[in-house]
Order: C-alpha cells, then structure tokens, then sequence
C-alpha cells in the first residue's frame, strides 16, 4: 500500500471513529438504569454545561451560537476533506482543531465514559497524533506542497 493511500485510510478511520463516538451516545440510552445514572454526570460543571443553561433560548445570542456551530461544523468537514485530498491549508487546519479540541475539553467538567466511549476517545487520539505526524513528515508532506504548473 502506498503512503498516499495509507495516510486517506487513516484519515478516514479517524471520520469513522468520531462518527462512532457519537453512536456511542445512543447506545448509552438503551443501557442500563445503573449505568445512566452515573453517566449523567458527564460533562458536569463543564463549559457546555454553562452555555446551555445560561444562553436565551431565542433572539440574536441563539442565532450567533447556530451561526458558530455551522462554521465549526463546516471547517471541520472542509479540513476532512482536505487532508483526504492534500490541500494546503488542511494540515494546519486540523493541528489548529486539535488543539482547540484539546482546549474545549480542558473546560469540558467531570467526563464519565463508558467503556466503549473511552476505548473509541483513545483510537481517536492515537490516529489523530499519527495523522498528524504522518502529514508533516516525508513523503507525505510533499503532497501538501504548492503544485508548480
């Protein structure tokens, strides 16, 4: 397997196990009465916590919230795609996300996870780290490069 080819399916793996992270969410509505009882107290006194109890529930602090929200979310898909297909801009797109990630959840409050969920926010890690790494290393990093014509 190509470099080129092994760093996409790694990319895409990172996707695919965000996207599990979140389907963890849902398979913790059909647990047990015990374990939703602990897992309430995720993200307890965290950032988002605040935000969602302090914010009006309509008028412009809403729109502006949405509007944030959609360009994260918008970001976030363009530097997927990005790093999939070598643009410039991807690699330090998704090194800055890593951090502001990894600065959101400094502020994130008590987490409590399921097995599942913390064996998924590992794999994550870990491919980001290598994502990372492999993105600003030989001979990847050539294919991020300006393309003379």
């Amino acid at each position: 397997m190509s470099p080129q080819v092994f760093f996409r399916v790694l990319v895409g793996l990172s996707l695919g196990v965000t996207i599990a992270i979140s389907g963890a969410a849902f398979w913790i509505l059909e647990s047990s009465e015990d374990w939703r009882a602990v897992l309430e107290w995720h993200g307890n006194g965290g950032i988002m916590e605040y935000f969602s109890t302090n914010l009006p529930a309509s008028g412009w602090p809403q729109s502006v919230l949405v509007l944030l929200l959609v360009v994260a979310a918008g970001l976030t898909l363009a530097v997927q795609v990005g790093m999939f297909l070598f643009w410039r801009f991807a690699r330090t797109g998704y090194v800055v996300l890593a951090a502001l990630f990894l600065v959101v959840t400094l502020f994130d409050g008590l987490v409590v996870m399921t097995p599942i969920e913390a064996a998924l926010h590992d794999i994550a890690l870990i491919l980001d780290g290598v994502i990372i790494t492999m993105a600003y290393l030989q001979p990847i990093a050539s294919y991020f490069e300006a393309r003379k014509a």
